[in-house]
């Protein structure tokens, strides 16, 4: 019988190491994508990538490590991307492919606009992506635009999304799906409220440590002025 006991308990160990790197390693995913859609590091500091038809993954690019992110050196209004150059509104947007529409609120308005930082991927020497944020500092708000926005944007995406995020939840901003992480909800305690949405062919994400109400207006905003952008043009 001791022996049987030993045998079984052998053939166990190895199933049972493999469930704890499972467990581990999901648990990393989410810690992953807690930062990157509550702080603001997607592009820059880790990419993630998914579908409607896949799960995320996670592409970890130049930026402080996991070590790093967990310690609390989170982005910043000051510094919001790793890796990024400093320029103009005009060649930002360019560098995106697209005009950035910013917010016109009580809150923010564009003489409000401070740095505006961007980070242009490659592959092979040819372009392949780019993010701009645009930072309020007097506000304490980043606008991020991410393009190729890395998903659908669909409410079915950021649904599966927020399953695995503290403090989330998916709304519609006028018939546009979108993803609401609460201020300080992360593992550190300290990460910006977010309102993550697709417009067009980019991703937008909008931060600060605000509430749902303020920031959900300031995603609004984007929106209605995007649509009247399209309708004089």
């Amino acid at each position: 019988m001791t022996l049987h006991l030993a045998r079984l308990r052998f053939a166990l160990d190895p199933l049972i190491a493999e469930a704890k790197r499972r467990r581990r390693r999901r648990r990393m995913l989410v810690a992953v994508a807690v930062v990157i859609l509550a702080a603001g590091a997607a592009a820059a500091t880790v990419a993630l990538r998914g579908s409607d038809r896949s799960r995320p993954t996670v592409v970890l690019a130049c930026g402080p490590s996991l070590g790093a992110i967990r310690a609390g050196l989170l982005p910043t209004v000051a510094h919001p991307l790793s890796c990024a150059k400093q320029m103009t509104l005009a060649r930002a947007s360019a560098s995106l492919g697209v005009q950035l529409v910013l917010p016109q609120t009580t809150l923010v308005r564009t003489s409000n606009l401070g740095r505006v930082w961007a980070v242009v991927s490659h592959r092979a020497g040819r372009k392949t992506g780019a993010t701009v944020a645009a930072t309020f500092p007097a506000q304490g708000v980043i606008i991020e635009y991410e393009r190729p926005a890395p998903s659908s944007g669909s409410a079915a995406f950021f649904r599966r999304l927020a399953k695995g995020i503290p403090a989330s939840k998916v709304v519609s901003l006028k018939g546009t799906p979108a993803l609401v992480i609460r201020q300080n909800s992360d593992m550190n305690r300290n990460n910006f409220g977010s309102v993550i949405f697709r417009l067009g062919g980019s991703e937008v994400r909008v931060m600060a440590h605000r509430d749902q109400a303020t920031l959900e207006a300031l995603a609004l905003s984007i929106l209605n002025r995007a649509t009247a952008s399209r309708n004089s043009a």
